[in-house]
């Protein structure tokens, strides 16, 4: 009997994308960058959590009267908490839920979810769906940042006394309403951006 011959054929290559793999375990990706990326996604959650849990801005009032100048400090007080409260007792039901889900809840649910694809096994094409799923509805997050634009401008306001009626003084009375933005607007908005 004639021995068969035996053909060696290379075993197939696996398709890389195909793979279930952590980036953070990848021994691909440099130790530096697999340890920063969640450090700076926690980072990151910190920053919207002083953003949402203190003060984004402050309406103040500065007039002068006969004279004699007067500051009111903190007549009103912006943050999520309260915008959000304010909302719902006036009615403002879709609103709060749109406010609430896009400002609140969202910029968490990103991060949580950009820290799950670096963490958690999965293949390259269904990361990549997700985070490209992720960044195109990321933009919702800054939808209190255009409210509060809108209420800095709607807030600044100055009112001065006519000065075509002759029985009231030249500047006689003069009250200016300005909009303060305070660190939770900043540490917001730096969440944002990161």
């Amino acid at each position: 009997d004639a021995p068969l011959l035996e053909i060696n054929t290379p075993e197939p290559t696996p398709d890389i994308h195909l793979h279930k793999r952590s980036i953070f375990r990848s021994q691909h990706v440099a130790l530096s960058m697999r340890l920063f990326v969640p450090i700076w996604l926690c980072c990151n959650v910190a920053l919207f959590v002083t953003g949402h849990l203190t003060i984004g801005a402050t309406v103040d009032l500065h007039a002068q009267l006969a004279g004699d100048n007067v500051e009111v400090n903190r007549v009103v007080e912006f943050s999520l908490g309260r915008s959000l409260q304010d909302m719902y007792h006036a009615g403002a039901i879709f609103l709060f839920y749109f406010i609430g889900m896009f400002s609140g809840v969202w910029p968490y649910t990103k991060i949580l979810v950009m820290l799950y694809c670096w963490m958690a096994p999965m293949n390259a094409d269904t990361r990549e769906s997700v985070l490209a799923k992720m960044d195109y509805a990321g933009v919702w997050s800054l939808i209190d940042i255009y409210v509060l634009v809108m209420c800095l401008l709607a807030f600044n306001l100055h009112v001065q006394s006519p000065q075509s009626l002759s029985f009231i003084p030249v500047n006689f009375y003069v009250f200016d309403l300005m909009v303060t933005p305070v660190w939770g607007l900043y540490g917001f908005m730096l969440g944002v951006i990161n």
